[in-house]
């Protein structure tokens, strides 16, 4: 502690000889009766005050766009003052009051938000969403989508800020309503599902080859392997490849077999992005779904109305290899005779791949991928 205020007043002490010295300098340089000031000095003394008033003027003009006139015509109105009264006092008061009443009065020149149409992405705090470093109507967002030119089949990456991670319901709940308005490639990345920190690798097969990563880069089936080796993606993550063109199905089922001959098992090719995707998996523990054990079917049908899922979302039942047994299939009949009922039209039930199998596991996926 004693250290550190030490620091701080040198700190303030250091700024007090420079900022002294600096304003010093002039009368040591020129001080006595006898000295003038040279004739440049004065000219360029003449100089400075309109030349840091034009560049402060500039500077306040300069982030404006032409949503309204009202700032220029402040502009206007201060110059005009000035050139009758030429009083620069009256001037700055006059503006200053004309202006702060119209922002007052709701005539913002704050320039419109803008989304990267290439890489759109928004952030999720506790506080709400924001995107740049504003806070936004959630509801105003695919608009805003729509007129900065994201296409829909763009992948938007919502960026879960950490203290937001413990409430994500309101963030799934948003990409519902962007898969409502046909944005259905969102990507809740957390710091868990970070690029930067962990496995997380966006995996698309078009039809002019396999893109990887952010930058789309082409790459090979055994490629994808190594990179995410390198990643350090753990064997038993589930793998999720996007098939965006349907003519390039068969490359999409080489690199699944690739993915899984490299030790990948649970690799899933979809059509269509995570908030189309959820998973639940039968284990010795009980049915999971992500981090929740299922005690009933109700309470399977309410996790995905909460995580946003329509009739359309693809669902898929996974039952490990150790649950075989008649009471855990009675459990697994169960939800699928209850998702037919439910109107879930695109159920699947498959048997976890060999290797996945454990006491208790489990990843309940919305074609995540991590660590």
């Amino acid at each position: 502690m004693r250290d550190e205020i030490v620091y701080m007043l040198g700190l303030v002490a250091v700024g007090f000889a420079v900022n002294y010295a600096l304003r010093a300098l002039p009368f040591l340089l020129f001080a006595g009766r006898d000295r003038k000031l040279p004739k440049w000095i004065e000219r360029f003394g003449d100089l400075v005050s309109p030349a840091i008033i034009a560049v402060l003027v500039v500077y306040s003009f300069a982030s404006l766009k032409w949503r309204s006139p009202l700032p220029y015509a402040v502009g206007a109105l201060v110059v005009a003052l000035q050139l009758w009264r030429r009083n620069a006092l009256l001037s700055i008061v006059a503006g200053t009051i004309v202006y702060m009443g119209l922002l007052c009065t709701g005539c913002s020149t704050t320039p419109p938000l803008a989304l990267d149409a290439e890489h759109p992405s928004i952030r999720y705090s506790s506080q709400g969403f924001l995107v740049g470093d504003r806070f936004v109507d959630p509801r105003a967002v695919p608009r805003m989508l729509e007129s900065n030119g994201v296409p829909r089949e763009r992948t938007i990456h919502i960026l879960v800020e950490e203290d937001a991670e413990r409430n994500l319901r309101p963030a799934r709940a948003f990409m519902g309503l962007l898969g409502h308005h046909g944005y259905r490639r969102c990507v809740l990345v957390t710091k868990r599902h970070d690029e930067s920190e962990s496995g997380f690798l966006e995996i698309s097969v078009a039809r002019d080859g396999i893109h990887v990563g952010p930058h789309r880069e082409l790459m090979l089936p055994s490629q994808v392997a190594e990179r995410l080796r390198a990643r350090g993606v753990p064997a038993e993550s589930t793998i999720t490849v996007f098939l965006e063109d349907r003519a390039a199905n068969h490359r999409a089922d080489t690199l699944a077999r690739q993915l899984r001959q490299s030790g990948y098992r649970l690799v899933d090719v979809v059509e269509k992005h995570y908030s189309d995707l959820h998973v639940f998996r039968q284990t010795r523990a009980g049915l999971r779904y992500g981090a929740h054990v299922v005690s009933t079917v109700d309470e399977a049908l309410a996790l995905l109305a909460a995580n946003g899922a329509d009739k359309a979302a693809r669902v898929i039942v996974y039952v490990d290899s150790d649950c075989s047994d008649k009471p855990r299939l009675r459990v697994v009949k169960a939800l699928l005779d209850r998702l037919a009922a439910a109107g879930y039209a695109n159920v699947e039930k498959a048997w976890t791949p060999e290797g996945r199998s454990s006491p208790g596991g489990g990843q309940g996926a919305r074609g995540s991928m991590g660590r």
